[in-house]
């Protein structure tokens, strides 16, 4: 069976949830942190565009190594509107992570992100005195857009799968951004996601992209995945847009055309990778709705898993967000700052 997004009936019966609305629990803990797996994972992401200019993200993450033995760390860059901050990997003692599974409370030491109502509104901090160059944030994010998971959220085949709930796709931010150890009142717009899997990624994935923008109020997710050869490789895609409470676009798989543009060259590995890009959803008069991103400066790189054969690049680009969209019997035009983000999982053959 080729690795795909599970979308069927008999999938959601299979994972235990429920065929409509994200619940709370699906953003606690969904892996048994006490008897780790070779090579399972989770995280909890989180991100922001300031409305001064600056960017932040920052991912809190469990692993498992080859042996089962779990250990854990925090990804962390932070942008003013000059250009980068910090780009850093943060080490936390496994002993100093707990993590509930009612709901999203999730602590690595000193360092935070947890819901203070459902799946409504979150709290994230990171102790500026514990980050290398006196860098830290305490805000507060308040969801602005429906949670969503598509379909199932598991990409799957014969138990080999990875999930994914997108349970803030946008907010509003409120609180405090510690630069260079000066603190100094946030605004902008937010965003959430969760992670977890029972396999590295690498072993199955060629490469996806994924990118979120807010354009005068609508929400824009998407995302494209492309899975190796042995697994299928297939191309499994989606995009989600939606302003308050109405969702305007809800597309994947062959629903979704996603067509790359420019190409630069990674700054580690140096193989050219998309810059540019661009998603393509039909609506029900046969109108197109057209989503573009187009990158600007490379933010943030790391090389990311272990493979004996492939070198891993992630990149993450400033981008610019341009809508061009037929809903509802209106047009509508746009664009705003946004990101876009590549993992691609043959960079370099070593």
């Amino acid at each position: 069976m080729s690795v795909a997004l599970r979308i069927e009936d008999k999938d959601f019966k299979h994972y235990g949830i429920q065929n409509g609305p994200a619940e709370v629990w699906e953003d606690g803990q969904r892996l048994d942190h006490n008897n780790f797996k070779p090579g399972e994972y989770e995280w909890w992401y989180a991100d922001g565009h300031l409305d001064d200019g600056g960017f932040f993200s920052f991912t809190y993450q469990v692993e498992a190594d080859k042996d089962g033995n779990p250990f854990a760390f925090i990804l962390i860059n932070f942008a003013d509107k000059d250009g980068v901050v910090l780009s850093t990997r943060v080490e936390v003692d496994i002993k100093d992570v707990k993590i509930k599974k009612d709901f999203c409370d999730v602590q690595f030491g000193k360092h935070y992100i947890k819901s203070l109502d459902g799946l409504n509104k979150y709290e994230i901090y990171l102790d500026a005195n514990e980050i290398e160059g006196g860098n830290g944030i305490h805000i507060i994010l308040d969801k602005t857009v429906p949670t969503f998971r598509p379909g199932t959220g598991y990409w799957d085949a014969n138990g080999l799968y990875f999930a994914w709930l997108c349970t803030v796709p946008s907010a509003t931010i409120s609180g405090e951004m510690t630069l260079r150890g000066k603190s100094t009142a946030v605004t902008g717009n937010g965003y959430h996601d969760h992670n977890w899997g029972n396999s590295p990624m690498n072993t199955v994935l060629e490469d996806w992209y994924w990118s979120r923008a807010e354009v005068d109020g609508i929400c824009v997710v998407t995302s494209s995945v492309r899975f190796k050869e042995e697994h299928g490789g297939l191309e499994t895609k989606f995009a989600y847009l939606a302003k308050d409470d109405q969702v305007l676009i809800n597309a994947v798989n062959d629903d979704v055309v996603f067509l790359e543009g420019e190409k630069v060259a990674h700054p580690e590995s140096g193989k050219k990778i998309s810059s540019d890009c661009m998603y393509i959803v039909k609506n029900d008069s046969g109108e197109y709705n057209y989503i573009r991103f187009q990158g600007g400066d490379i933010v943030a790189t790391f090389p990311f898993g272990e493979d004996d054969e492939w070198e891993t690049y992630y990149a993450r680009y400033i981008s610019e967000t341009i809508l061009d969209l037929k809903i509802n019997g209106e047009h509508f035009k746009g664009e705003a700052h946004s990101t876009l983000e590549s993992m691609d999982f043959k960079s370099r053959r070593k």
